[in-house]
């Protein structure tokens, strides 16, 4: 059941978090990988990969490197499920299923054979790292009033619908309400 006292970014954190304890790799990834976006335009300015970066620097504490390639990592897989026909070589990325009894989770190492390169994640423990990650900033961004301000605009939930559109019901949504 939805809990309509709390704003429409946490219950996108509580889904998360329930995709992430019911070991859904794709979901969790899919939602978890667009959260230094989201927080990083809060947060910082400038072009999308820049405050990508720069607020999982700083919040995930990932290397620039690392915090780089999950940001493309996020532009394949949102875009083009990681199969853009005339994308730039990036990096492999190989994901562990950790909903597989008694298989080896690997995370954030890189493999190698040869001149091949990749780097193996567990989709779960990356998801997890970046909820707590934003579960940290959001709860430090409540006591400035610029950055409340630019998330009282995010999604949300509107009680009583958004006029004239949905009236007399709860609907999450965004945009102004008439």
């Amino acid at each position: 059941m939805t809990n309509y006292s709390v704003s429409g970014f946490e219950i996108y954190l509580n889904q998360l978090e329930a995709c992430c304890n019911n070991k859904l790799s794709l979901p969790s990834l899919f939602m978890a990988l667009p959260l230094p976006d989201i927080g990083g335009s809060i947060e910082f300015s400038g072009n999308h990969e820049k405050i990508y970066v720069s607020w999982a620097k700083k919040y995930c504490g990932f290397e620039k490197s690392y915090a780089r390639a999950l940001y493309l990592l996020r532009c394949d897989l949102v875009h083009s499920l990681g199969g853009a026909p005339n994308a730039a070589p990036r990096d492999r990325f190989i994901f562990t299923f950790p909903e597989l009894p008694g298989k080896i989770r690997v995370h954030s190492i890189t493999l190698q054979s040869g001149n091949e390169k990749a780097v193996a994640l567990d989709s779960i423990l990356l998801s997890e790292h970046i909820l707590e990650a934003t579960k940290k900033w959001y709860s430090d961004a409540a006591s400035d009033v610029a950055k409340q301000f630019k998330i009282q605009r995010m999604l949300r939930i509107f009680p009583n619908g958004i006029s004239p559109f949905i009236i007399g019901q709860p609907v999450i949504g965004f945009g102004h309400q008439g």
